[in-house]
């Protein structure tokens, strides 16, 4: 009785987020990350060069130049330039739609791979995924990280049905990290698990698969080089290399944990002691662990929980349905602790998808007024600390303006070439939150984040451009300040 309320609570909790997924493919606004690859995607669809030396700057769309790091690996632009309409709209429509269905599909598979007497409970943990806010966000957006944590989810699949990698599963591990490489957590687990239960059957059953995953790794990578002049690697670095801390950490871990963390290490104990292979627990301690890790860089976010979530899944799926002694709670006890975390996780998905459309409409709203306000002339651009913004005002981003500024404060992006630009008469417009009227914090550490803007090009700011007023209201998602050029 308890399993089947908790399934009840899930479906519901499933419909909602069914519904956002479908929602958000057409009518969510751009995401930060979203913005800058489907920017990038768009300059391929256009034969422009996806790699260019910041120091030089991309000139095609005019000046000021684009400054810019290449996110991740060149996989995901390029399937997005493929696949999509050559307008930044087309773009940002297919890769969500590929990824809604990746999403649905990816779920679906691990469900079918579950042993019989676990697909209620896989079901019921699948559903509430599917309708859980913190991840159907992520997973809804035209981003590198569901393709990635759907080729992992599939590989580890196939691995476990196996008994082991073979050539096919290697390939789709090997192939994960490559489109987005925060998937790590998975293909290392995968590799030391095979290692762990075939360690005495000799070199023939690790070999075979190694070699193959080795073959498609070497292959991607060797056309990473060529296509990139051989920067692919230096620009991930730079444009996802943001510092760690522990303040960091505690931010945005502690307040999720008993969402995304906690139920994970739950499930890989069950998974344990019901003797569930080492094939998926292996695999679910390393991406937990590497995503826990991962929660103290600036930059990381709930998306980085989408491979252990499945991972997670999968270890359920492949556990026995005999307890193995001693066990700390029973089965009863743990039916119900499923069933108020069903509730739990239910509640606040339905809560913060059925505010979004609103929030949404506000943000399109104050994206339409900044629009109006912010007249411009051909050739003439607006600079924004948003790259969403740029991106849908200018029609280009100029330069990611967050990640850049941990790059100044390291040496690696050129502050004098970036000064410039912003002294050039193109730049009619400086937009920016109210942040900006705060004095920037002498020190950055911690959890501290202070835009470039904000801090090192502050004078340029105060020098060129006048206070034009404000745009945007509370019911918006806050007001925006407004300078114009002197």
């Amino acid at each position: 009785m308890v399993r089947r309320v908790a399934l009840l609570v899930a479906a519901m909790s499933a419909v909602g987020g069914l519904a956002y997924l479908v929602y958000g493919v057409w009518m969510r606004p751009y995401g930060i990350v979203e913005a800058e690859l489907v920017f990038q995607a768009s300059r391929l669809q256009h034969g422009f060069p996806l790699y260019v030396d910041p120091a030089t700057g991309a000139w095609e769309l005019g000046a000021p130049p684009s400054r810019y790091y290449v996110l991740y690996t060149p996989t995901w632009p390029w399937v997005l330039a493929h696949l999509a309409p050559a307008t930044h709209l087309g773009v940002r429509t297919v890769g969500r739609a590929v990824n809604a269905a990746l999403y649905l599909a990816t779920l679906a598979v691990v469900f079918r791979a579950a042993r019989p007497e676990r697909r209620v409970v896989v079901g019921t943990g699948a559903l509430l995924t599917l309708g859980f806010a913190m991840l159907v966000r992520e997973a809804g957006l035209a981003t590198a990280d569901m393709p990635a944590v759907a080729l992992a989810t599939v590989g580890l699949t196939r691995m476990i049905h196996k008994g082991g990698l073979d050539p096919i599963s290697a390939a789709l591990l090997a192939a994960a990290p490559l489109v987005k490489p925060s998937v790590l957590g998975v293909p290392v687990g995968a590799v030391l698990a095979h290692l762990l239960v075939h360690r005495r059957a000799g070199l023939r059953p690790m070999l075979t698969p190694l070699v193959a995953g080795g073959a498609v790794a070497a292959a991607l990578v060797g056309t990473f080089h060529a296509a990139s002049g051989g920067v692919w690697l230096t620009h991930i670095v730079r444009a996802t290399g943001q510092t760690l801390s522990l303040e960091r950490w505690a931010q945005e871990f502690g307040g999720r944990a008993v969402f995304l963390g906690a139920p994970h290490a739950l499930v890989l104990v069950l998974a344990g002691r019901r003797r569930s292979t080492a094939l998926a627990t292996l695999p679910l301690a390393t991406s937990l662990a590497w995503s826990t890790f991962s929660m103290a860089k600036h930059g990381s976010g709930t998306h980085y929980w989408l491979e252990p979530t499945m991972a997670a899944l999968l270890a359920l799926g492949a556990a026995g349905s005999v307890e193995a002694p001693p066990i700390a709670l029973r089965s009863r006890a743990l039916a119900w602790l499923g069933l108020a975390f069903t509730i739990a996780a239910g509640g606040v998905g339905v809560r913060e998808l059925a505010r979004a459309p609103a929030s949404d409409r506000a943000r399109d709203g104050l994206v339409g007024d900044l629009r109006d306000h912010c007249a411009l002339r051909p050739g003439e651009v607006v600079v924004a600390t948003d790259v969403s913004l740029e991106l849908e005002l200018d029609g280009r981003i100029l330069v990611p303006s967050w990640q850049s500024s941990y790059l100044v404060r390291r040496g690696t992006f050129p502050l004098d070439a970036w000064r410039r630009d912003l002294a050039r008469p193109e730049v009619r417009w400086f937009v920016d939150g109210p942040e900006f009227l705060e004095p920037p914090p002498e020190r950055v550490e911690g959890i501290t984040e202070a835009n470039a803007l904000r801090r090192e090009l502050r004078d340029v700011i105060a020098d060129e451009f006048a206070y034009d007023g404000r745009v945007g209201s509370a019911e918006q998602g806050g007001e925006l300040l407004v300078y114009r050029r002197r």
